[in-house]
């Protein structure tokens, strides 16, 4: 033990390395880094109320089974402002494009997770991105 604590002495940065990442698990086993409460529209899911978004189209629509998908960049919520990426899910008759500013209403829907631990999760893969 003595060994340890003499050559985290000599090396300081080695110490402020292990000393931050230990923050930094603790922080994340906490939950202070999750989806939760560090998105403004989280809040906006569980009161199921229709939302108003304005915001700038970053992808190209791509056609999908009932619709086109597509991904927007927020600017403003029910009138606050923002800035958080959504995936939009239209109808086909719909006219949009790649950097079109559209203002759209609807409700707010998680993505799924799964269910078992071990396969991908589509909602933490979302999250971190």
């Amino acid at each position: 033990m003595c060994f340890i604590i003499r050559t985290l002495r000599k090396r300081p940065i080695i110490t402020i390395f292990i000393v931050y990442a230990f923050i930094l698990i603790l922080l994340d086993a906490f939950g202070d880094f999750s989806c939760e409460k560090q998105s403004y529209l989280y809040k906006l899911i569980d009161n199921n109320n229709t939302v108003s978004v304005e915001d700038r189209i970053l992808s190209v629509p791509q056609l999908v089974k009932n619709g086109k998908r597509f991904i927007m960049k927020t600017n403003t919520v029910n009138g606050s402002a923002v800035s958080e990426k959504i995936i939009v899910n239209s109808h086909l008759g719909y006219s949009v494009s790649y950097g079109d500013i559209i203002n759209v209403e609807g409700k707010l829907k998680k993505p799924f997770s799964s269910a078992f631990p071990l396969l991908f999760d589509y909602q933490k893969y979302l999250a971190r991105s």
